[in-house]
């Protein structure tokens, strides 16, 4: 699988990253100097997120 690093200063949106991927498991590591949340996919895909840089965030359509 080819292996792609996108940055935050960067336009690339993680929605087209991702769409239609089912997450198998989600963890933090912590273990670095930075933090990531790492979202593991059912495909094999894996997402880091540097959540150092996040200072907002919302989670719609969920019951």
């Amino acid at each position: 699988m080819e292996s792609k690093e996108f940055h935050y200063e960067s336009d690339i949106e993680i929605h087209p990253l991702i769409k239609g991927k089912t997450i198998k498991k989600f963890g933090l590591d912590e273990d670095r100097t930075d933090d990531y949340m790492v979202f593991e996919f059912t495909d094999g895909a894996v997402l880091r997120i540097r959540y150092d840089y996040i200072y907002e965030w919302w989670m719609e359509g969920v019951d």
